[in-house]
């Protein structure tokens, strides 16, 4: 699924210093465009959450399944997207997420990347966890990535940062 590695032991990443706007992501659209993305965490004690996003508009093929190739470097661009600190993770494969926490009540914004302005997901992890009654000055926002093979939902009182990334291997955590 993922490789982590630190940033100080080579040159695995290199960035355009473009920062993207979490809308910007949002619209990608399920009828032009594909997307594949992988996930790491950088370690237990850190509320650190890297989420790595492949999007190509060529047809299914290799190019998603390896976005690392040279091949494929014009055909798919890459976006790092940096949680510096999230309340909760979910991560769901083959979209079962969608099945086990959607419902007629969910309001969000985009559809491979989504940000939610009511979720049962949400609602859920509150009333085992409810986050207002200890942070009560904290707005918490649902996101998600969906993707054909996983669903990640994350809720954060922090927007992620996005920048637009080279890979020449994996996600790179440090």
């Amino acid at each position: 699924m993922y490789t982590a590695y630190n940033k100080k032991e080579g040159d695995d990443i290199s960035s355009t210093d473009r920062e993207i706007a979490f809308e910007e992501l949002m619209n990608i659209n399920d009828e032009d465009e594909f997307v594949t993305m992988e996930y790491g965490t950088q370690n237990r004690a850190d509320s650190y959450l890297a989420i790595i996003l492949h999007r190509s508009t060529l047809a299914r093929n290799y190019a998603l399944i390896n976005p690392y190739d040279d091949e494929f470097k014009n055909d798919v661009k890459t976006y790092r997207i940096d949680f510096e600190t999230y309340i909760a993770i979910s991560v769901f494969q083959e979209e079962f997420g969608g099945m086990l926490f959607s419902d007629d009540s969910d309001i969000y914004e985009g559809t491979y990347v989504r940000r939610y302005k009511k979720s049962a997901l949400y609602d859920a992890m509150d009333k085992v966890h409810p986050f207002k009654r200890y942070y009560p000055d904290s707005d918490f926002v649902h996101y998600a990535f969906v993707t054909g093979d996983m669903q990640i939902d994350i809720i954060s009182v922090t927007p992620p940062t996005i920048k637009e990334v080279h890979l020449k291997k994996g996600i790179i955590i440090g």
